[in-house]
């Protein structure tokens, strides 16, 4: 009898050993591989597009190439977003004027297009982007359903402390995974949100678009401050 009692009990704790070190491991490798990313290649490439512009004079056409290059991998590695100029500076102006964080304007530009067909900046949100959105957001929530009735099982079929965590471990695995799943709905719900912001500011990708590319200078005003002041003054 209490030789059962500890092998039940060693094959419990080595469950929960196990989905411990698998939620630890994962994220953390992740973690570890973007750092690894961001200082020894992203940042790398920017050194070395720096030390490329410093050995062109400022008025060669290379020189605004590099200029324009080295503009864009400083905006990639501080926001996080691979984009082209017009983007970019779209973005930027949408960031500074504090409606939206860092993580919401990351899932608007994923909707952001600009081809050579078509040069205007447009918000394209497709039929089939909202059926994943919300195929995403029902395998999540059942996924979520899945572990709480397998951890649920796993108390109740272990009925000891190490069972308990061994379910609470399964459940937040589970919890883990239907969030990564359900990403395309939270970045199609930021995007909702911000067509209802065009709505009342139709003109400000128009500007954009027709905006110069270029870095600001002391004396402008950027474009949505200005499509901001403009709506304020027609209430």
């Amino acid at each position: 009898m209490l030789q059962e009692i500890m092998a039940q009990f060693n094959s419990t704790w080595t469950a929960v050993a196990a989905v411990v070190s698998v939620l630890c491991l994962v994220p953390t490798r992740a973690i570890k591989l973007l750092h690894l990313y961001d200082t020894h290649l992203g940042r790398r490439q920017y050194k070395i597009l720096k030390e490329l512009r410093a050995g062109e004079s400022a008025q060669s056409p290379y020189a605004q190439y590099l200029d324009d290059a080295l503009y864009l991998e400083s905006f990639r590695i501080a926001s996080g977003i691979r984009a082209d100029r017009t983007k970019a500076d779209f973005l930027i102006r949408l960031a500074r004027t504090g409606h939206w964080n860092n993580w919401q304007i990351r899932q608007i530009a994923r909707f952001l297009w600009v081809t050579p067909e078509q040069p205007r900046l447009t918000l394209r949100v497709t039929k089939s982007d909202a059926a994943g959105a919300y195929f995403a957001c029902g395998v999540g929530f059942f996924l979520m359903g899945i572990g709480g009735v397998s951890g649920l099982a796993i108390m109740l079929k272990g009925g000891t402390f190490g069972a308990f965590l061994a379910g609470v471990g399964v459940e937040v695995m589970f919890i883990f995974l239907a969030a990564l799943i359900m990403s395309p709905y939270n970045s199609y719900r930021a995007v909702r949100r911000f067509q209802k912001y065009l709505e009342t500011r139709p003109e400000i990708l128009d500007e954009v678009a027709t905006t110069p590319a270029g870095p600001l200078d002391q004396n402008s005003t950027p474009v949505l401050e200005r499509a901001d002041a403009a709506s304020e003054s027609t209430v």
